[in-house]
């Protein structure tokens, strides 16, 4: 990063280069989309001339090529999600260069105290609060530990260590980015309280009975699908077993 350079020029510069690859993953989950439309349309119509004298065994390729088609989509779907990502961490950060943060983050209205000495006349938690303006923080807990250093007292040589890690991550913004990027997935995914909760649940295993089941009718599936692949989908009474036991299966799991 250009050191020599001021802090909007460098945001606006990672911005534009964020947005442009944003751009371009786009472009290119769109054109994979139409790809897997066109593999899917060709199954159909292998699986309908399939029931008028066509082999089956043609559909093997072009269902090939839709897994490998929906994979990389999934990979380009991902990398499109982290440059949204870093589009908003870019421009949140211009916004709070330029003085139009307020409303944009998360406020800590939850940690708000009525009865503490200073934090209703200091702003620390609502909206454009101090807290909205300092908080990066990915994960409950830590926007937890924020809320609990600025409702309390800090020792002096505890504060030194925090400027120094302050300035130690301050030309890292690459990582800052990473974090930023990467942590959404822990702030969506993951609820401390509840995952604290079910670790706490004793473990409710499925019957014995409904795990043996489960592995007969897989077995069973199995058999009669490649029974009824085999003969080209002609065999009738291979198509009715693999409607028996779908239904089966179905009511099985209900």
């Amino acid at each position: 990063m250009d050191t020599s350079a001021m802090p909007r020029e460098i945001y606006a510069e990672w911005l534009t280069n964020r947005t442009h690859r944003f751009e371009v993953f786009r472009r290119l989950r769109d054109r994979i989309g139409y790809l897997r439309l066109l593999v899917f349309l060709s199954v159909a119509a292998i699986v309908w001339y399939a029931f008028h004298g066509v082999s089956i065994w043609w559909i093997a390729a072009p269902i090939a090529i839709f897994v490998v088609l929906v994979w990389w989509q999934a990979r380009i779907e991902r990398e499109a999600e982290h440059a949204r990502r870093a589009i908003r961490f870019f421009e949140r950060g211009i916004a709070r260069l330029e003085n139009r943060w307020q409303g944009g983050g998360e406020d800590g209205a939850r940690f708000a105290d009525p009865h503490h000495p200073y934090a209703s006349d200091l702003d620390l938690f609502g909206r454009a609060s101090l807290f909205e303006l300092l908080s990066t923080a990915r994960t409950r807990g830590g926007e937890e530990r924020l809320a609990n250093w600025l409702k309390s007292t800090s020792a002096y040589d505890e504060l030194i260590a925090r400027h120094e890690a302050i300035n130690e991550l301050r030309p890292m913004l690459e990582l800052r980015e990473q974090l930023a990027v990467l942590g959404d997935d822990y702030r969506t995914g993951v609820n401390p309280a509840q995952l604290m909760q079910w670790s706490a649940t004793p473990a409710r295993p499925f019957p014995v009975w409904n795990r043996i089941l489960a592995l007969i009718f897989s077995l069973i599936t199995a058999a009669l699908l490649i029974w009824w692949v085999s003969t080209d989908l002609q065999d009738k009474n291979a198509r009715l077993g693999v409607i028996a036991i779908a239904a089966v299966e179905g009511l099985f799991a209900l």
